[in-house]
């Protein structure tokens, strides 16, 4: 993938990131919760360089298939939001 390419991915998907925060910040939520496949790991550096901390794990199941998911949170504030 071009460089350009990659670099417009990575901002939308921030952009998206940041409009959830913001969203939940408005709803008045503490945190933010997602369970993420354990072999997307672009995924998972994106959701730790944004604050998401690992507290478990589950069993997910697709079809004939397990696997086993993390659940990452994030605390968010009006302080925090962008």
């Amino acid at each position: 993938m071009p460089i350009h390419q990659l670099f417009d991915l990575l901002l939308k998907k921030q952009i998206l990131y940041n409009h959830a925060v913001l969203l939940a910040v408005e709803l008045g939520k503490q945190s933010i919760w997602l369970g993420v496949w354990e072999q997307n790991h672009r995924a998972i550096r994106f959701y730790k360089k944004n604050g998401f901390v690992e507290f478990d794990r589950h069993i997910f199941r697709l079809g004939g298939r397990c696997t086993n998911r993390p659940d990452a949170e994030e605390t968010v504030d009006a302080a925090g939001a962008w």
